[in-house]
């Protein structure tokens, strides 16, 4: 739920319409999909137009569905078991998607910042039954991240944060290191990375470095120049952690977190 003129309202419902991502890094996931809603009832051309146009779509392709429930088996069995174990789940992670056992985040066009549509499709009932799972469990799943970032805005002062919801928690560390250069605050950043990963095997997000996603694409051919947006630059240069939520991160690990963080910053 979100405030809406000061009353609150549900998460999609204010506009005539809504779109929701089923995508591999969302509150509720099937890696792939996504739904549409269409909030006007009243608006009966909308709703035949939409029926109209999921009723010519194709079937979604066995082998993306194949992928799809692979991928969650996969990353649960294999890749984040042994993600530090050599760096063992990220060869794992990497090797499927080479091998095509599962899909890649962007496809070829994406890489290269080209506009090229995905070929769309109905969704798939079995991927269906893997998200109907998911939304059983989204009260416990909501409450579980409310705890965990609770964890952080306690210790790390976030009350800016207090009553959100978060997949993570993003923690700018200019905002703790406010008379610190931009060359020390990269230093601490990358030492809170590595001992967080290497002594504690705990990865922190830190994927949100670059002003367009992927790093390949063409700056130059989607017109961006450095400085169009300064603040943003500043922003992806080793500044913001993004800090666990999910379920296999409890309130001690989220502790342990804290303390790193406050302990190469001087806080303890």
């Amino acid at each position: 739920k979100s405030l809406f003129n000061n009353k609150e309202k549900n998460i999609g419902s204010i506009g005539d319409a809504s779109i929701f991502s089923f995508g591999r890094d969302k509150v509720v996931s099937s890696t792939i999909g996504g739904l549409a809603v269409i909030n006007n009832s009243n608006n009966k051309k909308w709703l035949e137009r939409m029926e109209y146009e999921f009723s010519i779509l194709s079937e979604m392709k066995k082998s993306r569905v194949r992928q799809s429930l692979f991928y969650t088996f996969w990353t649960t069995a294999f890749v984040r078991p042994f993600y530090y174990f050599f760096n063992a789940g990220k060869f794992f992670l990497l090797s499927s998607q080479k091998l095509s056992l599962i899909e890649g985040v962007y496809t070829k066009s994406e890489e290269k910042g080209t506009c090229v549509p995905a070929q769309p499709s109905q969704y798939n009932k079995r991927l269906g039954r893997l998200l109907l799972s998911q939304l059983s469990g989204l009260k416990n799943y909501t409450n579980h991240r409310h705890k965990i970032a609770n964890v952080y805005i306690k210790n790390l002062g976030l009350e800016y944060y207090k009553n959100s919801n978060y997949m993570r928690v993003p923690l700018d560390l200019k905002f703790l290191m406010k008379d610190f250069s931009s060359d020390e605050i990269s230093i601490v950043y990358n030492n809170i990375k590595k001992e967080l990963r290497y002594s504690k095997g705990c990865l922190i997000g830190t994927w949100y470095d670059a002003i367009f996603l992927p790093k390949t694409v063409d700056l130059d051919f989607l017109g961006y120049k450095e400085g169009d947006l300064p603040v943003s630059e500043s922003l992806i240069k080793n500044r913001v952690l993004n800090l666990p939520t999910n379920y296999y991160t409890d309130e001690v690990d989220a502790e342990m977190i804290s303390m790193v963080i406050k302990s190469n910053i001087g806080l303890l």
